[in-house]
This record gives structure tokens, C-alpha cells and sequence, in this order.
């Protein structure tokens, strides 16, 4: 691992632990002495990409990454491009709406949309969040090639986000081969209590799986409701597939 690849390890590494690192912590995930971490964490201080906790000794990251990654986001134009269409389709679904596309074994939260006072399972842009228990990762995850699949349930620890979370790679290999043939992924409070909600695939001029649209649902929806609900989400799908095939996967063709 080279000083640049120990750097964004580094950040990475903090970025996760919400409670903060210590260095005797940190060291061993990126394989080098106590001392040598306190000089990359003293570099990031000053710079103001992390704070260290006086009491705990825990070093913590600062908002200047959020900055920096929103940043990222508006230089991509992404957030410029989908927000209109983001907001037809909340007012439309009378719904928050969601996009997100995969990073490694993650979901990015890229752009949101809708009523800010409603309580959300994925609250901010730029979250990243488990894709198997939720409908946005599901939606990715139910169109990724069977070998993808099974590399991701081999890579990832299933934990319980909620009593209704499904943990089983069985039965959430069915669940994906379900959701592949309707065309919609669900999420009845499995990644979070009282929300649920329902996903669609964003798939490129290839049909390959680039991202994610969702919606929330009630919990009471019929058969029939979910499925007027995914008609007006695939149709946005299509809509962001011809944005996103612009501005993010133009080398792709």
C-alpha cells in the first residue's frame, strides 16, 4: 500500500467509526506503526479533514469532507441534472425520492428529493447505506450478473437492522430473483422502522445495472398499488438513464 492509498485508507477507515479512532487503532488497518499513523492524522488536522478528541484521544472527521464531497457531486452535474427530474417525480408520486448508485459493496445516496420534515431511511445526499436490506441496494443488487451476487454475499457481514430484516443469503437470493422478475425491489422496515419503500434498477443503453430509483410506500400498499407505483418510477428510471448515460458513463460506449 503506497503513502496515497494509506492516505484515502486512512480517511476512509474514520469516516465509518461515527465514535472516532484512536491511533492503536487505526495503525493496524493500514499496516503501519503507531508513530508513522500520528504523522498522516497530524497532516489531516491541519488541513481540517479531522479533529482528535482531547479526552478520549479518538480522532473524528470534519465537515470539510461533506463539503468536499458535495463538491464532487455538483462538478459531476449530477445534482444539477437530476434534481428537476427528482422533484417531477415527488410531486407526482406525492413521495421523498431517492437515486443512488453502488460503491464497492455500498449504496451512494447521489440525490434526493421531497418533503425535508418527513423522517427518511437514507436522510442525507451523500450517505452511503447496506444494499441488501434496503429497496435502493436491492434494485442494484437484483441486476447484477449471478456471479457479481454471489461475490457480494461472500464480501459482506449480513446483520439485523431491524426485527424484520432479512439476513439469510437463501432467502435473499430469492428475494432478488423476485424483484429481477417484476421489476421492482420492496423494503417493509427492514432497514428502519416505520419506513418503507419501493425501488426500480437504472439500467444504461447495455442493460447493465448502473444505480437506483426509489420511492417510499406505505406499509398498508396493495398488490395493485405497488404496482402503479413502480410503473411511474420505471418511467423516471428512463428518463435518468438518458441523463446519467451523459454525464457519468459516457466512456462506457
Amino acid at each position: 500500500m503506497n503513502s496515497i492509498q494509506k492516505t484515502l485508507s486512512l480517511l476512509e477507515l474514520i469516516s465509518n467509526s461515527p465514535s472516532g479512532l484512536r491511533l492503536p487503532e487505526i495503525a493496524p488497518h493500514l499496516g503501519i506503526s503507531v508513530p508513522a499513523a500520528h504523522n498522516y492524522t497530524k497532516s489531516f488536522i491541519q488541513e481540517g479533514f479531522l479533529v482528535k478528541d482531547k479526552e478520549t484521544g479518538k480522532f473524528k472527521t470534519t465537515f470539510k469532507i461533506v463539503k468536499l464531497g458535495f463538491t464532487v457531486l455538483k462538478s459531476n452535474s449530477i445534482i444539477e441534472f437530476t434534481t428537476p427530474v427528482l422533484k417531477q417525480l415527488s410531486e407526482e408520486i406525492g413521495s421523498s425520492v431517492h437515486i443512488a448508485i453502488r460503491e464497492r459493496n455500498l449504496g451512494l445516496c447521489i440525490n434526493k428529493a421531497g418533503p425535508y420534515h418527513t423522517e427518511l431511511s437514507i436522510p442525507r445526499i451523500g450517505t452511503e447505506f447496506a444494499l441488501y436490506p434496503t429497496a435502493l441496494g436491492r434494485a442494484i443488487l437484483a441486476f447484477l450478473s449471478p456471479a457479481e451476487i454471489a461475490e457480494y454475499f461472500e464480501s459482506v457481514e449480513l446483520l439485523p437492522f431491524t426485527k424484520r430484516t432479512v439476513t439469510s443469503k437463501v432467502k435473499l437470493t430469492e428475494i432478488l430473483k423476485e424483484t429481477k422478475k417484476r421489476g421492482f425491489s420492496l423494503d417493509f422496515e427492514e432497514h428502519k422502522i416505520g419506513l418503507c419503500s419501493m425501488g426500480v434498477p437504472i439500467l444504461d443503453r447495455n442493460s447493465e445495472v448502473r444505480g437506483a430509483l426509489s420511492s417510499m410506500i406505505p406499509f398498508s400498499s396493495t398488490q395493485k398499488e405497488q404496482s402503479q407505483n413502480s410503473k411511474i418510477l420505471k418511467k423516471y428510471s428512463l428518463k435518468l438513464t438518458e441523463l446519467l448515460d451523459e454525464i457519468m458513463f459516457p466512456d462506457f460506449y
